[in-house]
Order: structure tokens, then sequence, then C-alpha cells
């Protein structure tokens, strides 16, 4: 149910806000409004999803209660676990971050420095690359929730010491992204014009 739950979260925010943005933008509501249109995709999808796992839940869902249930952790046991966790994603996040950062200061550096160009014109051309990189990160959008979606499967193969069985999930998996991801690729390359002047049109 969770990986229904991704894939339609992912597919609803995509086609909502793509789909807002454009009707905004050609009823001239400005580039802000235009730009909420396309932030409320990310709520529709978040919606539906919920929507989608609120009613799995109410059909499906049985809460098994055990005879003698075990003992629960200690609120500090379980604090720890949880700082144990949570510390290295969110250190992974501000290294993330911090590499935007670093990458942005530089490539503006570089366009000045070596290139020769004005301020305003290595923002215009940095803004471009931006937008370059806004599609280049889509496919891997899309899949992403798919793979993550089997984690939970390959570690239950794992735990059950059934490796055949965690091999070819993880093998399946991979050729599913690949299928999905080499063909947007493509797609993306050979189709980027059209693509961007229809995503951004009247940008540079």
């Amino acid at each position: 149910p969770t990986t229904v739950g991704q894939v339609l979260e992912v597919l609803v925010k995509v086609v909502v806000g793509l789909v807002l943005a454009a009707v905004l933008m050609k009823m001239g509501k400005g580039k802000a409004v235009g730009s909420a249109g396309a932030i409320f995709g990310v709520v529709a999808g978040s919606l539906v999803a919920l929507i989608y796992m609120a009613i799995y839940k109410r059909r499906h869902y049985v809460m098994d209660t055990p005879e003698n249930p075990d003992v629960p952790e200690s609120y500090g046991k379980i604090f720890s676990h949880f700082m144990r966790i949570g510390i290295p994603i969110a250190l992974g996040s501000c290294v993330l971050a911090f590499l935007n950062l670093v990458d942005s200061s530089l490539c503006m550096g570089r366009l000045q420095d070596a290139a020769g160009f004005s301020l305003e014109k290595a923002q215009v051309l940095y803004g471009v690359y931006g937008k370059a990189q806004t599609l280049f990160n889509l496919p891997a959008a899309i899949i992403t929730p798919l793979t993550i979606s089997v984690v939970p499967a390959i570690a239950t193969a794992i735990v059950r010491e059934e490796n055949d069985e965690a091999t070819k999930i993880s093998e399946d998996s991979m050729r599913i992204a690949a299928v999905l991801c080499m063909p947007m690729g493509v797609g993306l390359a050979v189709l980027s014009e059209p693509i961007m002047n229809t995503i951004y049109p009247g940008s540079h």
C-alpha cells in the first residue's frame, strides 16, 4: 500500500502542479500565482496519498493483540534510538544544503571571473542552469518512491535469511527503474528545447 500511495502522490503532484501553473499563467495571474499553483500540486498529492492510505487501513488493516505483550522500552531508550537514526540523516541533509551553497558560489564566481559576464548576466545564466537541473532531477523524483518502497521487502527477506529473494527484489527494482528512467532521460535530451519552452514559456 505504501508503494501505491507514494506513486499516487508523485503523479498527482506533478500533474496537478503543472496543470494549475499553466492555467494560471494563461489567465494572466502572473508568475507568483503560477508558482503558488505549482506548489499546490504538493498539497494535492499528499492529500490523495493520505486518503488512499486511510481507505486501505479501514478495509485491510487488522491489529493483532498478543496474549503476552512485550514490556515497552523506556522513553530514554526510545529517544536514544531516535537520535542515533535521526542525527546522521540530519547531518546528511545539512551536507547536501552546504554542497548546493558551494556549487552556487563556484558557478557564480566562475561565470564572472573566468567567463567575464556581468553580475546580472551571471545570475540569468545560473537561473537557466537551475531550471535545467529541475528537469534533470524529474526522472529521479518519480523513481525514488518506487525504489524506497522495496526496502521493507528486502529487509524482510534478509531477516528471514531468504537471500535469493532479497537479490531478486533488488534486481527487479533496478530493472524497473532502468526501464522507466532511461527512456525519460533520452526524451529529455532529445526534446529538451520544446520541453523547456512548454514548462518555462517566455523565459530565458
